[in-house]
């Protein structure tokens, strides 16, 4: 009995750790990718479902959309990433992901920003509103910060959910896999 509750103990710990690692890496590859398109706005609704099928094809993409024509709060955020990352995009559809930020859509750039996704998956990149944030931070532009405070509050606000969550699963499995977790699995599986 004594052996059985020792490999127990070891297989549990082994399948604990084995999940906390994966679960890292599983949430450390989340790619955002900023798409701003115009109702109307005939190259904008034939990105869009070129943006679907990457959805399917990448579930760690998280494509957010933003329609600017008829609403002001979009364009402000629209021109505040454009600012951010120095690029000069005035028209729709756009696209931003990880450092690159670009304007118009055609079949032919499937390939592209598939690519920058690929790339965006591998390496973490940076989400285009941290870039956002962290230029606000750096300037100091009172103004800039009162027009884009919602996104940013509303993304941190999110962040630090997401962070709340992680907090709490990780000190499940360390209370799981200390001594006192061992004891109390033990204690479960002898009461069956």
């Amino acid at each position: 009995m004594a052996k059985l509750n020792k490999f127990l103990s070891i297989l549990l710990f082994f399948f604990l750790f084995v999940f906390v690692f994966s679960f890292q890496a599983i949430a450390a590859n989340k790619t955002e990718l900023y798409f701003f398109y115009g109702e109307g706005c005939p190259h904008c609704s034939n990105a869009k479902p070129f943006l679907e099928k990457l959805k399917i094809e990448y579930p760690n993409l998280n494509v957010k959309s933003y329609e600017i024509y008829n609403n002001k709060e979009n364009r402000k955020l629209f021109s505040a990433l454009g600012d951010a990352c120095a690029e000069d995009i005035s028209g729709v559809p756009a696209f931003f992901i990880g450092d690159d930020a670009f304007a118009g859509y055609a079949s032919s750039m499937d390939n592209h920003i598939r690519q920058l996704v690929e790339n965006c998956l591998a390496n973490n990149c940076e989400s285009p509103i941290e870039k956002l944030n962290k230029k606000i931070a750096i300037d100091g532009d009172s103004q800039n910060k009162k027009n884009n405070n919602n996104f940013i509050e509303s993304n941190f606000t999110e962040k630090q959910d997401q962070d709340k969550n992680l907090k709490f699963i990780f000190l499940l499995i360390f209370v799981a896999s200390s001594p006192f977790g061992f004891i109390f699995f033990k204690k479960f599986i002898n009461r069956k």
